[in-house]
C-alpha cells in the first residue's frame, strides 16, 4: 500500500512557522527550519521500533536551530504533535500489513493505503486540513498524461510548433530539477518566437518566472535581491522597516513632544535640528544592521525569460552561473545611492532554467561561442501552413464571441487545469528530490538502462563538441521520465528510487533533438532545402566555356537564385554569406574551394550528410497523430544512425543491464534494496518487467543502418561493438 504524504507545520519560539513533510511510505521526516535561509531540508528518520531514539533526534534538530532546548515547551509541543501522526502512521501501517497477509481485498482505502478513518484521524492530529495531492483535481485528464495534456493546451493557440513547444516546456520544467536547462530561440522578425515563449511560461507559477526583458544588473539586483548579513540571514525586513522611518522623520513628531530637558542647561534644539539628530540615530542603528551585508538572489526554482538578448554586464554576471560551475557565487557589485557611489557584495545562489529569444545576427556576436557552449539553439517552424493557422487564429480571435472561442479555440477550465499539471509535475519532482536526498553534487533520480553503455556509444565522439550535444540528449532523458514521474516504473536501489526512462522517453528526446549542432534551425533548415537540393539536383560538375570544375558543387549566385525559387524571397550575395554560409562552413556542414571557372569566386560542397532529408518538416506531422498512443511519437524523429560494421544489440541486452545493476549493489543488506516497480506502484520480477519495457516496440528499431558508408553524421556517429556490454 503506498500511503499519502503528510504535510504540517509548526510555530517557532522566534515567531517563524517551521513547514515538515511526513513521508510515510519511507518514514521520512523533512524540516524547513526557514525555507529562506535554508532552502534545503534537514531529513529525520523515523523508526517505529525505537520511538525513544527518534525522539532524542527529533529534539536535537530543534535544540541546533537555537529555537530553544529539549526543556522547552515549544519543542515539546512540537514533538507531541508529530508523535500522534507516528502513532496512527503505525497503525495504520501494522494494519495494512495484516491485511495483505489476510489477502483481504474489501480495504477501503481507495488504492492508496489511506482509510477515510485514518484521513480523519490525521487532520485531528496535525490540528489542518492535509492538502491534496493536484491529481484528485486532473482526474478528467485522460491516461493522466499531464505533460502532453499542458503541450495540446499550449499548441491550440501555437500552431504548427510542436517541437519548439516541448523544448520551452522541457526548460521551464527542468528548473525543479538540478540540472536546469538553457534555451536559446533564434530567428528573423516575426516567426513567433516571442509569441510562443510567453504562451508556455504562461502555465507556470507566477512566482517561479522571472520576465528579465531589457533588464540591467542593477534592477535585477534591486528588485530581486533579498539583504542578508553575515551569518547568512535575512535583515530586509529591519532594513524596510528603518528607512521607512528615516523617510517618515518630520517636525510634526517633535512639535507633539512636550518631554522637559533632562539637564537644565541642555541647549535648546530647533525642530530642524531635532529633526536631524533623530535621522542621524536611525542612520547609525541602520549602519550596524548593514556591517558586512550582502545582497542575495536566489535563483532556484526560477526561469529566467529574456525577450531580448541580456545586457553585457548582466550576461558577464549570468555566464558562470549557466555554466553549472559552483551553486554560490559572490562578486562585487557598484551602485550609485545618496552618500555616493558603495561598492556592494553580490551573492547568487541556485541554478535557474534560462531562456533568451534574439532576431540578431547572432553569428557576428562576439559572445557566439559562449552561448553555443551554454545553450541548446533552436527557432520556430515557418512555413505556409503555420502562417496559414496563424491567420486563421487571428480571425477567430478578433471575429467570434468569447462563448464560441472558449469551444473551438481553447477554454479557460482547460488552461486551469494545464497550470494546475505544472504544479503537480513540479510537486512531484520535489518529493524526488526529497526522498533520493538530491542536491547540485548529487542530483540524478533517473535510471537510463539502454544509457550505458548502449546509447552513449553510439553518439558522436569525434570533437568536443559532442560531448555538448550528449550532454544535451541525456538532460531531456532525465527531464521528460521526470516530468512523467506518475506513468514510469520504478527501481529501488539501496536508498534510491529512480524513475525508469522507458523507450517513449527516447522517442521524445529524438523528436525535440534533432538538431544538436548548436547551429539555428532556421539556418539548418536552409542547408537542407535549399543548399543540399540545389547540390542533389545536379548530375555532376559545373562547365562553362571548355572549363570544368574539378568537384560537383554550388556556387553564392546559384544558392541565391534557388534561394529565391524556393522562398519567393530574393538574397544578395553577401547576405547570403553573413546569415547561411559563414556559419555553416565554421560548424563543418560544408566547404569551399576556389573556382577553376571564375577565379573571382568560390564553390561550395556539403561535407555533412543528414539522416533523413526533410528532418525539420517533421513538426509539421505531428498535428496528423492522435493523443491516445503511448509511443506516437516514433515514427516523428530520425532513427540513430549506426556504423555499417555495428553487431545488432542483443536480445537480452535489458536482462544484461539489470544484472549489471545487481553486480554493482555490493554490501546491500536489506531484502528490499533491489526491487523493481511497475507503473501501479506494485513490486514486479525482472522476466516480467523486461517483457513489459519493450512491448511495443524493440530498443533496436530506434537505430538505422547508414545510406552512404562514406559519410557520418554529426549528432550520431559511428558506434563501438557490443561485444563488451554485460557483467562476466
Amino acid at each position: 500500500m503506498v500511503m499519502k504524504d503528510i504535510e504540517f507545520s509548526v510555530d517557532g519560539s522566534d515567531g517563524k512557522k517551521i513547514d515538515m513533510i511526513y513521508m510515510v511510505g519511507s518514514r521520512q521526516l523533512f524540516i524547513w527550519l526557514d525555507k529562506i535561509q535554508q532552502p534545503k531540508p534537514i531529513m529525520l528518520d523515523v523508526d517505529y521500533m525505537n520511538i525513544a531514539k527518534t525522539k532524542e533526534n527529533f529534539c536535537q534538530v530543534f535544540n541546533g536551530s537555537g529555537s530553544g532546548n529539549g526543556n522547552d515547551g515549544y519543542v515539546i509541543s512540537a514533538w507531541a504533535k508529530f508523535s500522534d501522526l507516528i502513532n496512527l502512521c503505525m497503525y495504520e501501517y501494522y494494519k495494512n500489513q495484516q491485511a495483505n497477509a489476510n489477502d483481504n481485498a474489501n480495504d477501503n482505502d481507495g488504492g492508496d493505503g489511506l482509510t477515510d478513518e485514518y484521513a480523519e484521524s490525521l487532520n485531528r492530529a496535525s490540528n489542518r486540513t492535509i492538502p491534496k495531492f493536484p491529481e484528485d483535481e486532473l482526474a478528467e485528464i485522460p491516461n493522466k498524461d499531464y505533460t502532453e495534456f499542458i503541450i495540446k493546451t499550449i499548441e491550440k493557440e501555437v500552431k504548427r510548433d510542436d517541437v519548439l513547444v516541448r523544448q520551452i516546456l522541457y526548460t521551464g520544467i527542468s528548473t525543479y530539477t538540478f540540472d536546469p536547462l538553457n534555451l536559446a530561440i533564434l530567428a528573423p522578425t516575426s516567426e513567433g518566437k516571442t509569441y510562443a515563449t510567453t504562451k508556455v511560461m504562461q502555465y507556470f507559477p507566477n512566482e517561479d518566472v522571472w520576465r528579465i526583458g531589457g533588464m540591467s544588473t542593477k534592477v535585477l539586483v534591486r528588485q530581486k535581491g533579498i539583504l542578508i548579513n553575515s551569518k547568512g540571514e535575512s535583515i530586509q525586513k529591519q532594513v524596510d522597516e528603518l528607512r521607512e522611518k528615516l523617510q517618515n522623520v518630520n517636525t510634526a513628531e517633535f512639535k507633539l513632544d512636550f518631554t522637559a530637558p533632562k539637564v537644565k542647561d541642555e541647549p535648546k534644539l530647533t525642530l530642524q535640528e531635532k529633526v536631524e539628530q533623530r535621522k542621524n540615530e536611525i542612520k547609525k542603528e541602520l549602519s550596524v544592521i548593514m556591517e558586512g551585508a550582502s545582497k542575495l538572489i536566489d535563483l532556484t526554482g526560477k526561469i529566467l525569460v529574456f525577450l531580448e538578448p541580456p545586457q553585457h554586464e548582466l550576461w558577464n554576471l549570468l555566464k558562470p552561473i549557466l555554466s553549472h560551475d559552483e551553486e554560490e557565487m559572490r562578486y562585487d557589485y557598484v551602485d550609485r545611492t545618496d552618500d555616493g557611489i558603495e561598492t556592494k557584495n553580490v551573492i547568487v545562489r541556485g541554478w535557474p532554467a534560462v531562456i533568451f529569444c534574439s532576431a540578431k545576427d547572432e553569428s557576428e556576436w562576439k559572445i557566439w561561442p559562449e552561448i553555443q557552449s551554454r545553450f541548446l539553439i533552436t527557432s520556430p517552424n515557418m512555413n505556409k501552413d503555420k502562417v496559414q493557422d496563424g491567420n486563421m487564429l487571428i480571425a477567430q480571435r478578433k471575429g467570434l464571441p468569447n462563448t464560441m472561442q472558449q469551444q473551438i479555440i481553447v477554454s479557460d477550465k482547460d488552461q486551469e487545469l494545464a497550470k494546475k499539471c505544472v504544479v503537480y509535475i513540479k510537486k512531484w519532482i520535489s518529493r524526488l528530490a526529497l526522498v533520493n536526498r538530491l542536491d547540485y553534487k548529487h542530483g540524478n533520480a533517473v535510471w537510463i538502462p539502454y544509457g550505458d553503455p548502449i546509447l552513449w556509444s553510439r553518439l558522436s565522439g569525434n570533437k568536443g563538441t559532442d560531448n555538448r550535444a550528449t550532454n544535451r540528449i541525456f538532460s531531456f532523458l532525465n527531464i521528460i521520465p521526470m516530468a512523467k514521474a506518475h506513468l514510469r516504473p520504478t527501481l529501488v536501489y539501496g536508498n534510491e528510487r529512480q524513475v525508469i526512462a522507458t523507450l517513449d522517453d527516447l522517442s521524445e528526446t529524438l523528436h525535440i533533438t534533432q538538431n544538436m549542432s548548436g547551429i539555428p534551425t532556421h539556418k539548418v533548415k536552409f542547408f537542407t532545402d535549399i543548399f543540399t537540393d540545389l547540390y542533389d539536383s545536379k548530375t555532376g560538375p559545373d562547365i562553362k566555356d571548355d572549363k570544368v570544375e574539378e568537384i560537383k558543387a554550388v556556387t553564392t549566385s546559384q544558392l541565391c537564385e534557388h534561394y529565391k525559387l524556393k522562398t519567393g524571397k530574393s538574397i544578395t550575395n553577401r547576405n547570403l554569406h553573413n546569415q547561411f554560409l559563414n556559419e555553416l562552413l565554421n560548424n563543418g556542414f560544408i566547404d569551399e574551394r576556389e573556382s577553376l571557372i571564375d577565379k573571382r569566386q568560390k564553390i561550395y560542397f556539403p561535407i555533412m550528410e543528414m539522416p533523413i532529408k526533410d528532418q525539420l518538416a517533421d513538426s509539421e506531422k505531428i498535428g496528423k497523430y492522435g493523443n491516445t498512443e503511448p509511443l506516437r511519437n516514433f515514427l516523428q524523429h530520425n532513427k540513430i544512425k549506426v556504423s555499417e560494421f555495428c553487431k545488432k544489440i542483443p536480445e537480452n541486452w535489458l536482462e544484461l543491464q539489470i544484472l549489471r545493476l545487481q553486480k554493482y549493489n555490493i554490501g546491500a543488506k536489506d531484502k528490499g534494496t533491489f526491487q523493481l516497480i511497475d507503473e501501479n506502484d506494485d513490486e514486479t520480477s525482472i522476466p516480467e518487467f523486461v517483457k513489459n519495457y519493450e512491448l511495443s516496440f524493440k530498443l533496436a528499431s530506434y537505430f538505422s543502418e547508414p545510406k552512404y558508408s562514406s559519410f557520418y553524421n554529426e549528432t550520431f556517429g559511428s558506434i563501438l561493438n557490443l561485444d563488451g556490454i554485460g557483467v562476466e
